[in-house]
């Protein structure tokens, strides 16, 4: 069952650790799904066709790109890539990079 984009309502949720969830998924995923769970934290994605492959890259986290020969699979690249660098920085004693960056549409 996907989850919904907000609550209206504060709720107890003891069993995700935080006492209530204000209608705000970001809360939910800077928590941890569960207790003890890793937090899930969401980058921005950008993927491009180059030539015959496809390209990606996380502008928030400098260096981390990855290719492939379809969309599918450049986006299990980029998330094996992502997942590399966030480990190699949690083993230096580094805290991962905020996710800021934004996507949007402009009509012309």
């Amino acid at each position: 069952m996907p989850w919904p984009d907000s609550f209206d309502n504060y709720f107890p949720c003891p069993d995700f650790g935080i006492e209530a969830w204000p209608g705000n998924l970001e809360q939910y995923f800077e928590a941890g799904a569960i207790k003890g769970e890793k937090a899930m934290k969401k980058y921005l994605t950008v993927i491009e066709k180059a030539g015959k492959n496809y390209s990606a890259y996380i502008p928030d986290i400098p260096g981390c790109v990855a290719t492939g020969k379809t969309p599918e699979e450049v986006r299990q690249t980029i998330k094996d890539a992502l997942d590399f660098h966030l480990e190699g920085l949690a083993e230096e004693g580094l805290k991962a990079p905020k996710a800021s960056a934004q996507a949007e549409y402009i009509a012309v």
